[in-house]
């Protein structure tokens, strides 16, 4: 289950999610490499007024480099055929 979908699933029951609940959401999403949930997670702590703190951000940048490292050999490929048609 998503965990923006926990987080409004929370919300109905009448529980707010905090900033330990937001980072942990985020920590998840990072390890699974899921950076449009993770985006949706932000969104969502600064919607109701929780400001991210250093942890928050750590684990966007732990997502956008597994974002990055999954990207990375099509990007190698894109910079193999720029230079083959070059030469």
């Amino acid at each position: 289950m998503p965990c923006i979908t926990i987080a409004a699933e929370m919300k109905q029951k009448g529980v707010q999610p905090n900033l330990p609940i937001y980072n942990a959401m985020l920590s998840t999403a990072a390890e699974e490499g899921l950076w449009l949930e993770a985006l949706a997670i932000l969104d969502d702590m600064l919607y109701i007024g929780i400001q991210p703190n250093a942890m928050s951000f750590n684990h966007l940048l732990r997502v956008s480099l597994c974002l990055y490292r999954r990207q990375k050999p099509s990007l190698i490929s894109q910079r193999q055929y720029a230079s083959s048609i070059a030469n």
